[in-house]
């Protein structure tokens, strides 16, 4: 990010793993930039993108990111025109590029808090599977995840496809009365 004549925050898929967070919105909701104002803990608006991750850079709204895919407009999938990052399979995200400072100068009014670009490795060859389990000290929080990614040439190498693949599954126990203590009517 020094080299470019705009603030660039760069996280590659080592840091990805390294957190081993489920998805690239979880990752995202863990730097300093970005208000955790709906992820896949929080209700959403109603019954509206109830488990969605979506940006919304330094709280100014969910409706002012633009999020790209290769430098492309990935498209909206909620009510509101924004994109639910559940959707952009993790397995294939080589970087995530966060541009925050002058962003709707180049991309228009959608860029108005920033822009979030994920770049998708296009050239994967192989086959790998990642598991993840995860539990909070009270066995209240469980989470799982699954993942495939298998890439492979064909055509002498005229061609390339790629399949990914992510489950995810997080179970909350609610806790009403952590104390064990009676509750009884307040007076």
């Amino acid at each position: 990010g020094y080299t470019t004549p705009t603030p660039v925050t760069v996280v590659g898929a080592d840091q990805l793993e390294k957190l081993a967070v489920t998805n690239v919105g979880a990752l995202i909701s863990q730097l300093p930039a970005f208000k955790a104002s709906n992820t896949t803990t929080t209700n959403g608006w109603g019954s509206f993108n109830v488990g969605a991750q979506i940006v919304n850079l330094r709280g100014l709204g969910v409706n002012r990111n633009l999020v790209l895919v290769d430098g492309r407009r990935f498209a909206p999938v909620t009510r509101e025109g924004t994109v639910d990052l559940n959707l952009i399979p993790s397995g294939l995200v080589e970087r995530m590029e966060v541009v925050t400072g002058g962003a709707s100068a180049a991309w228009g009014s959608d860029a108005v808090a920033g822009v979030v670009n994920l770049v998708i490795n296009k050239h994967f060859s192989g086959f790998k599977a990642n598991a993840v389990f995860g539990n909070s000290s009270h066995n209240d929080h469980k989470s799982y995840k699954l993942e495939v990614v298998a890439g492979t040439d064909f055509m002498g190498g005229r061609g390339h496809t790629e399949f990914a693949a992510n489950y995810t599954k997080r179970e909350f126990m609610a806790i009403l009365n952590p104390l064990d203590v009676p509750c009884g009517p307040i007076m």
